[in-house]
């Protein structure tokens, strides 16, 4: 009897210790999907407050954002640079010029350099005052932002004027733990305050033609 007892005893410890490890496999299960669920790709779809995104990554995909604005306002092209991917592409849509096209990230800073060169020459100082970020769409190793920006100019850092609205959309992608744009598309609602040549100066070889009139 005791020994029946013993037995029944030792397989009901069985039977609940499976019945153990089937819980708490379905829970791993469980916290897996739901870690997925938060990471999965964001589309137009989907509305744009819902909450499935990780909140890091698009911490550090805005602060990327602000670090590049910054360097463009303070001139500073170490910081805009170590911002992008090697293979960057920037495309520019001004009024009555074709797009002008920039490919590699070499290429865009030698056009920055040049670029931050005559805002100097000039007295021209700039401030890029952007709106919050709208994630188009967002996965764990992609995302697709678009900002509104206000640029202001002042000669010498004085008498501070509105001068154009663009729109940006800036494509990013993740290395490891960090966050780099791969590629912007710029488009202005207006003129700007310098010849194209002196804003944004071609690399070597780059001729662009105006579609209208030429820009004074």
């Amino acid at each position: 009897m005791r020994l029946i007892k013993a037995i029944g005893t030792t397989r009901i410890h069985r039977i609940f210790c499976l019945l153990a490890c089937v819980v708490f496999l379905q829970a791993g299960l469980d916290t897996a999907s739901a870690t997925a669920n938060a990471n999965q790709a964001t589309d137009n779809s989907m509305q744009a407050g819902h909450t499935k995104f990780n909140a890091n990554d698009r911490f550090a995909i805005t602060n990327v954002i602000m670090a590049m604005t910054n360097g463009l306002d303070e001139k500073n092209l170490k910081q805009m640079i170590s911002n992008l991917t090697p293979e960057f592409s920037v495309e520019y849509r001004l009024p009555g010029l074709n797009p002008i096209k920039i490919e590699g990230r070499d290429n865009f800073s030698q056009m920055m350099a040049k670029r931050f060169e005559n805002l100097n020459a000039d007295g021209i100082a700039r401030r890029h005052i952007i709106s919050p970020l709208y994630f188009i769409e967002q996965s764990p190793n992609s995302a697709s932002i678009l900002i509104q920006i206000l640029t202001c100019t002042a000669i010498h850092r004085a008498n501070w004027f509105p001068m154009s609205s663009a729109k940006v959309e800036f494509q990013l992608v993740k290395h490891g733990d960090l966050w780099l744009c791969s590629r912007q598309l710029e488009t202005l609602d207006g003129p700007l305050d310098l010849p194209i040549s002196k804003v944004l100066p071609l690399p070597a070889g780059m001729v662009t033609e105006p579609v209208g009139a030429k820009q004074k």
